[in-house]
């Protein structure tokens, strides 16, 4: 009779956690945020959203319109204008076709503080267009006739403004003297005389490494971090760039529509910068419980359910609107 060997086999299994577990992992879970900073001064942070088949990259600079000299007035402003403009690596045609081909979209979006450029396209694709965004944010090359054909376009943003965009910018240009008081947009006078020197020395200026962040959503963070890399591949940081001041003060600005157009006033008082968090979230909460959007559109106009308490001011006058607003800047903002 043969002896039973006594030997026990054991089977660990090399699994996952996450995939391990009983339960099924849901499609639309917790993000996980990854965070890292580059020797160059690149804030890099990515989340990671299962399920998710549009994936989103942004590439931000603190170089908003606070940071325009006197002969850089505007600039932010034909930034965002020549974002689909000819790069060192791609053509204004080749990008807006290999984009739309792959079903990806390359927006700009600019304020007061920042300038940031987005790439949206699925996740398959990031890896090939992922160079496209760079093209956009850091090697645009600015050429002369590109410039003068943004120009019309740039009047046609003046003239298309909404009339609460419109009100907010000239808020901010009444309570702050400095910086601060610039405008997102180009002035009228100021258009014809903007000039690719002008551009060129906004960029060599505001977009350097130590005033920049590389974000994405759904993207693997090693793709976030080669992305970030391949901005600048210096290790040092920059020099600290001149900043002027501003101050709040005691002011108005006025703006004619025409006629048989919708009146617009705003009243603000300073507020609080993103340094101060807890003065930050009392401010937003406050803002928030006096109703950031005093209705709500139903079916039609007439049908609107108020938010209170600024939604009571109204009372049955469908037309008049409150709102409250909290825009909060580095050092400091605007309540109103």
């Amino acid at each position: 009779m043969k002896r039973v060997s006594q030997t026990v086999v054991r089977h660990f299994s090399v699994t996952s956690r996450v995939c391990a577990v009983t339960w099924p992992k849901p499609d639309y879970g917790p993000m996980e945020v990854q965070r890292s900073t580059l020797l160059n001064g690149i804030n890099v942070a990515a989340a990671r959203s299962s399920g998710a088949q549009i994936g989103a990259c942004t590439i931000m600079y603190q170089a908003g319109s606070r940071y325009e000299w006197d002969g850089q007035l505007g600039a932010s402003h034909f930034i965002r204008a020549t974002s689909t403009a000819t790069g060192c690596a791609y053509t204004a045609f080749a990008k807006a076709r290999y984009l739309q081909q792959h079903g990806a979209s390359l927006t700009c979006s600019s304020d007061r503080q920042t300038v940031a450029f987005t790439l949206r396209c699925p996740l398959v694709c990031f890896s090939d267009l992922k160079y496209y965004l760079l093209d956009v944010a850091t090697r645009c090359c600015y050429l002369p006739w590109e410039i003068d054909a943004r120009k019309t376009l740039v009047r046609g943003d003046l003239t298309r403004m909404d009339p609460e965009q419109r009100v907010m910018d000239l808020i901010q240009r009444a309570c702050w003297a400095g910086p601060l008081g610039n405008s997102m947009f180009c002035e009228e006078e100021r258009i014809d005389a903007m000039s690719p020197d002008n551009l060129k020395s906004f960029v060599d200026c505001n977009f350097t490494t130590d005033v920049c962040t590389v974000t994405s959503f759904g993207m693997p963070f090693e793709e976030t971090i080669k992305l970030a890399e391949k901005i600048e591949f210096g290790r040092s940081q920059p020099d600290k760039r001149c900043e002027m001041v501003s101050f709040p003060r005691n002011g108005f600005e006025l703006y004619d529509m025409g006629r048989n157009s919708d009146t617009w006033i705003t009243i603000a008082v300073p507020g609080c910068g993103t340094y101060d968090l807890s003065c930050l979230l009392k401010h937003a909460i406050v803002a928030e419980a006096c109703g950031t959007a005093n209705m709500q559109d139903g079916m039609h106009d007439l049908d609107r359910t108020p938010q209170p308490p600024l939604g009571l001011v109204a009372g049955d006058d469908v037309y008049t609107q409150y709102r409250m607003f909290n825009i909060s800047y580095r050092e400091t903002g605007v309540f109103g």
